[in-house]
């Protein structure tokens, strides 16, 4: 797709884009291919003037996502409409979201949002060291999809007798698909991830497998990446899964994403935020919505830009307590940076 998609969102003189890249310190294997680079596109709406308020949003660009496009960059149009309202109306995004979602409640106050450490499965001894270190007590771990399970499943228990302590979530990267597909009784693989005391396994299997999957054997996360928008709120509503792994940007809304949050959570299906691997932008929308919904208790992924070298944002790194703050101020609350518009 062109970059004019976005463009289209607004009249050319109220409008901008931007490209970014970040590179990663290592590569990152995923079930949309190695990543060596995060990549994406800012998108702003100005204000009448130079010294007006503007606003910003994240549409990340990623190999494999080629068919959420659209969802994705309506969100970031959205969310840079909102940063916008937001600061015109001096509130910090959060209080703007709940104006808007929430029904104009405040939330419990949140001063900032725990983190998950991702990593691959390779990196996952240095990452632990690392995260504990950080005061971060919970690491997801992607396994290469170019791996076979058993392989995958030694270097786990190796890690578990490493790190005892440590909340264990599992990015299987759709590997049960295969062990489905030829009819192969998923329940062995189940019990080994259960002995090694997971919080849960995330995308094990497209969509229109999931029936498959016996329950109550260990806690099953559900990623938007594999699953519509329609398919995921069924399977809420059906209780075959135990956590939501919400990707705001692919609802293609943020009404969207709460209502689909606010599903969750009355079904008791607990809900961790992820990113897209989106910019310093994406990541602060992303902790003003957590705090929007309140979600105070669970680890999100939002650390991912701690994947990228240098750094792009301070002030994004999490604290000795594996929290990040959230920004203060209007907006998004984020300093200067190579996201200001031009």
């Amino acid at each position: 797709m062109g970059s004019h998609h976005l463009l289209d969102r607004y009249d050319d003189e109220d409008a901008a884009e931007r490209y970014y890249s970040m590179r990663l310190r290592h590569a990152l294997p995923t079930a949309q291919g190695l990543f060596e680079a995060f990549d994406g596109r800012w998108v702003y709406a100005l204000g009448k003037d130079a010294h007006a308020p503007f606003g910003i949003g994240d549409a990340p660009i990623l190999p494999g996502f080629e068919s959420a496009q659209d969802a994705i960059d309506d969100f970031g149009c959205e969310a840079a409409e909102f940063v916008k309202a937001a600061t015109e109306a001096d509130l910090p995004l959060y209080a703007h979201l709940v104006n808007l979602f929430v029904g104009g409640s405040l939330p419990p106050p949140m001063h900032s949002v725990l983190i998950h450490e991702t990593c691959s499965l390779g990196q996952s001894m240095a990452a632990a060291a690392r995260a504990r270190l950080r005061g971060i007590h919970t690491l997801k771990v992607k396994i290469d999809p170019d791996s076979g399970l058993e392989q995958s499943l030694k270097s786990l228990e190796r890690l578990r007798d490493t790190y005892p302590k440590i909340s264990l979530r599992i990015d299987l990267a759709g590997g049960m698909n295969e062990v489905l597909e030829l009819g192969q009784d998923p329940e062995p693989w189940l019990e080994r991830f259960a002995q090694l005391k997971v919080e849960y396994i995330e995308d094990p299997v497209r969509s229109e497998l999931i029936d498959l999957l016996p329950e109550g054997i260990v806690p099953i996360g559900l990623d938007l990446v594999s699953a519509s928008y329609e398919r995921a709120t069924e399977t809420i509503e059906r209780g075959q899964i135990q956590v939501l792994v919400l990707k705001p940007h692919l609802c293609g809304s943020f009404g969207r994403a709460f209502t689909l949050a606010r599903t969750a959570a009355a079904r008791r299906v607990k809900v961790v935020l992820s990113s897209l691997y989106d910019s310093p932008v994406g990541i602060a929308t992303l902790i003003h919505f957590a705090v929007a919904l309140g979600l105070a208790d669970t680890a999100h992924g939002l650390n991912t830009l701690s994947l990228t070298y240098p750094h792009p944002c301070a002030e994004l790194r999490p604290g000795r307590d594996g929290r990040i703050l959230v920004p203060r101020g209007a907006g998004l609350g984020l300093p200067s940076g190579d996201w200001m518009p031009k």
